[in-house]
């Protein structure tokens, strides 16, 4: 299943190292960098590689002999394969899921943006593939949803907790 993320994966990977020279020219320009002019360019690098990373990198579906787990942005499922019932795509979204035995849905962000966005028959298929070959239990595991916290993954937020930090003790430094 690999092959269908991918080069979002290098696409992000590509993105984030632009982002980092774009900040290691930025230092290297300015003269005698300080806080106040490395703080914007540090920022900018964090937010935007949180953004690649959230969008571009961790979407994956992983899927075995028992199982498919769904990376998306903010949640993680594991579906046992008893549980799922088939999968569908949604043109008016453009988005590929899985639909549960109790008739929920659980999107596959991975499969619902570019690159993989126009082969999601060939993904459906793959899919429906593994799930005629998964073995099937009488008494299927519950599907079980794991939200990430808000701050996880999100570099921003320490980026802007160093930034009061280094503000404070600079602050602080220049009244002694």
């Amino acid at each position: 299943m690999t092959r269908y993320w991918i080069g979002r994966r290098v696409v992000g990977s590509c993105a984030i190292a632009g982002f980092a020279a774009f900040t290691g020219l930025e230092i290297a320009r300015a003269s005698d960098p300080g806080f106040w002019q490395l703080a914007p360019v540090f920022l900018v690098l964090l937010t935007m590689s949180s953004l690649a990373y959230r969008t571009l990198i961790r979407p994956s579906v992983d899927c075995d002999r028992e199982r498919i787990v769904v990376r998306n942005a903010r949640t993680e499922y594991t579906v046992a394969w008893g549980r799922v019932k088939r999968f569908a795509w949604n043109e008016r979204s453009n988005r590929l899921s899985v639909v549960l035995t109790d008739g929920k849905q659980v999107c596959l962000e991975a499969f619902s943006v570019w690159p993989t966005l126009g082969r999601h028959d060939q993904v459906k298929d793959e899919l429906e593939r593994l799930l005629r070959e998964a073995p099937r239990r009488a008494d299927p595991v519950p599907v079980s949803e794991r939200q990430s916290p808000a701050w996880a993954g999100s570099l921003v937020t320490m980026v802007v907790a160093a930034a009061l930090l280094a503000l404070g003790v600079e602050g602080l430094a220049r009244l002694l």
